[in-house]
């Protein structure tokens, strides 16, 4: 006999330990077993299906960490191109920079200007013979021609009409009616731009011209082949005779009267 406290029977708790071990079989069983379709062609089916699904979604999973990674280098690069841009706009600024000061502080003439002077005077002094020769095989002896020439000595003839016959000047300017000073001066300079000695006279300021320092340009009729426009100047300080413009406009050959 025992009370409430007393030891159970050992084959009440033999039982109860045996279910126990069974139930927890039984639960290891059911986890542990895998599961299985039915052998049948429907349980193939729905098995096919379940893999197609499953392998669309590790496709698609697939595609979506593409598209990740095609976005990523996508960003490293236009990234690496920004700052590429970057480094070659600063070392661009930083070069015309450097130029600029480098100009700044070596002055006229700038290296393109010193280049266009050049090759500026080097065709006046190819085509010069050429205009001449053009001038001569027309055989003008007697013209009208109005020349105007200044200069930053204060020199200022003309414009003036002369006319020229056999290589002097027939009728000369009337000082009272146009710019004439100083009148010495420009009694000397208009024998010197008649049609007929402008080209020699042309060709030794061609031969004074000092690269880099100076320059001389000159436009020719291309019917006639005489000088309509020449111009001469220096970079930097400007000394006496430095630079002159000379103008010659209206060329008009006249007929003799024992051509008459």
């Amino acid at each position: 006999m025992g009370g409430k406290g007393g030891a159970r029977p050992a084959s009440q708790r033999s039982s109860k330990s045996r279910s126990r071990k069974n139930a927890g079989g039984s639960q290891r069983a059911t986890r542990k077993a895998p599961q299985r379709e039915p052998r049948t062609p429907w349980g193939k089916w729905a098995k096919a299906r379940r893999e197609r699904r499953e392998k669309k979604v590790r496709e698609r999973e697939a595609r979506l960490a593409e598209r990740r990674r095609a976005r990523q280098l996508r960003r490293m690069r236009r990234q690496r191109l920004t700052a590429r841009r970057a480094v070659f706009l600063g070392l661009g600024a930083l070069a015309c920079g450097i130029g600029a000061a480098v100009l700044m502080l070596l002055g006229r003439p700038y290296p393109w200007e010193s280049v266009g002077d050049v090759t500026a005077v080097l065709q006046l002094a190819r085509h010069l013979p050429e205009r001449q020769a053009r001038w001569e095989s027309l055989a003008v002896n007697h013209y009208t021609v109005e020349i105007e020439y200044i200069d930053e000595d204060g020199t200022w003839c003309g414009p003036a009409l002369v006319e020229v016959q056999s290589g002097r000047i027939v009728t000369p300017p009337s000082p009272a009616e146009t710019h004439w000073f100083p009148a010495g001066a420009c009694d000397g300079l208009f024998d010197d731009l008649i049609l007929e000695r402008a080209f020699g006279w042309l060709e030794r300021q061609v031969e004074a011209y000092r690269p880099g320092r100076t320059f001389i340009t000159a436009q020719f009729d291309p019917d006639f082949g005489h000088p309509v426009h020449a111009e001469a100047g220096v970079y930097g300080e400007k000394g006496p005779g430095c630079c002159w413009t000379v103008t010659w406009r209206d060329m008009r050959p006249l007929a003799d009267e024992q051509d008459g």
